[in-house]
This record gives C-alpha cells, structure tokens and sequence, in this order.
C-alpha cells in the first residue's frame, strides 16, 4: 500500500484509471501538478516510471485509500487486515495518522 521508495509505475497508474482516461494528456497533466514526477527517459511519458515528489503526498493518499475500503463492505476486511498487520509499524506510522485524522470526515 505504502512505497517507500516513492514509485509509482505506469502499470499501477493504469489500473487505477479506466483505459479511456489514460492518455498521454491526462498524465501529463498529472505531473504538472507536482504531485508526480517522471523518472528517466523515453518518446512516452505513458512508459516512464513515476515516483512522488514528496513521501507525505504518498502516504495521505494511501491514509485516503484507506479510508474509501473501510467504507466498502468489500474492501473493509482487507483494510483491517492491513491496519492490523501494520499498525506497529514505524514506516505506515504517518499514513495511519493521516488516516486517524481523516476517517470520519
């Protein structure tokens, strides 16, 4: 759920958007927010790999992601499995707090 090497392949991009939103546009888009950047070099920015610009971007989204399975009846007991398994943990330690802080909003 959480990477600490802050990468982020097009593989993993695309499966979270649906095949029609993944265009050369709607990534490059994504980078000129500044949340993502993209890592080494080739003809398709689609083909690169992409990491976040800082780990507290990454960890607030994944405290979001979260948050969305808890609140789905199918995705809660893989929540819970995961909060269970990693609530010790020191490297989930700032996504667990976002997720304390965001959970009931």
């Amino acid at each position: 759920m959480v990477n600490t090497g802050k990468l982020v392949t097009h593989q993993l991009i695309k499966a979270k958007l649906k095949d029609k939103d993944f265009t050369i546009l709607n990534i490059e888009k994504i980078n000129k927010l500044g949340l993502l950047k993209a890592e080494g070099t080739s003809e398709s920015i689609i083909n690169l790999n992409h990491q976040f610009i800082h780990l507290t971007f990454q960890e607030y989204l994944a405290a979001l992601r979260l948050k969305n399975q808890l609140k789905n009846k199918e995705d809660k007991s893989k929540a819970v499995n995961f909060i269970g398994e990693h609530r010790n943990d020191p490297k989930y330690l700032m996504a667990l707090k976002f997720l304390a802080g965001i959970v009931n909003k």
